[in-house]
């Protein structure tokens, strides 16, 4: 495990989300973006639900150039997978913020990352089965708490922070990669999330986010001495 980059892939998550929403910012609030016909929703909230695809963005981008680099060699296949699984229910989750998504395909999708992290874990087949509905569960669970300005990042971010600890001490350290920068993502989306909230993470942001801490916890888990 490298600790200094796994520093610096969190300095690096901070600084692409800051960016990357800051621009998204300035695009959901012109004031000359016309209302969707039909009476829907304006474009400019619903650029605003999309903002979460900034922390994606941000977060996946210093994971996965952390990887390529070796800085979590020692679980570079477990973060590799994870990542992947969190990218794809993050996708499915855009795409449900732009057009509204069977439940049930969500729930396919979410459950087949799931499996995948899981198979990575190397957990018991009781275990694993366990976890697959904890993951899904949490998921969506988190999909629930953008209602409020603030709550579902700062509700990510703490325990993003507890994941990272707990990685640190009772699990694998190289598994502390994600925890660390979905907490300086975190932190960079908040700046424009906190009240009045200009963008939202959205399903895109909500469930990766979901997904990225319950999976995250399955393999710290899973790591830690019995």
């Amino acid at each position: 495990m490298n600790v200094l980059g796994i520093i610096a892939s969190g300095v690096a998550a901070l600084f692409i989300t800051v960016a990357l929403a800051k621009s998204a910012r300035r695009v959901a609030l012109r004031p000359h973006i016309p209302d969707e016909p039909g009476g829907r929703a304006p474009r400019a909230e619903a650029l605003r639900r999309t903002g979460g695809a900034t922390a994606v963005l941000g977060i996946g981008t210093a994971t996965g150039a952390a990887l390529w680099l070796g800085a979590a060699d020692d679980a570079a296949g477990s973060v590799g997978g994870l990542l992947a699984g969190a990218g794809a229910v993050a996708a499915l989750g855009l795409v449900h913020d732009l057009k509204p998504l069977w439940a049930a395909l969500r729930l396919t999708v979410q459950t087949a990352a799931a499996v995948l992290v899981v198979c990575l874990a190397g957990l018991s087949p009781a275990a694993g089965v366990l976890a697959v509905v904890w993951i899904v569960l949490v998921t969506n669970a988190f999909a629930l708490l953008d209602h409020a300005d603030g709550l579902l990042t700062a509700v990510g971010l703490v325990t993003a922070a507890g994941m990272l600890a707990c990685a640190f001490v009772g699990g694998d350290p190289a598994l502390a990669l994600l925890p660390a920068t979905l907490v300086a993502g975190l932190a960079g989306f908040l700046l424009h999330n906190w009240h009045p909230a200009r963008l939202r993470l959205g399903a895109c942001g909500a469930q990766f986010t979901g997904f990225a801490l319950a999976a995250s916890g399955a393999l710290i888990q899973a790591a830690a001495p019995s």
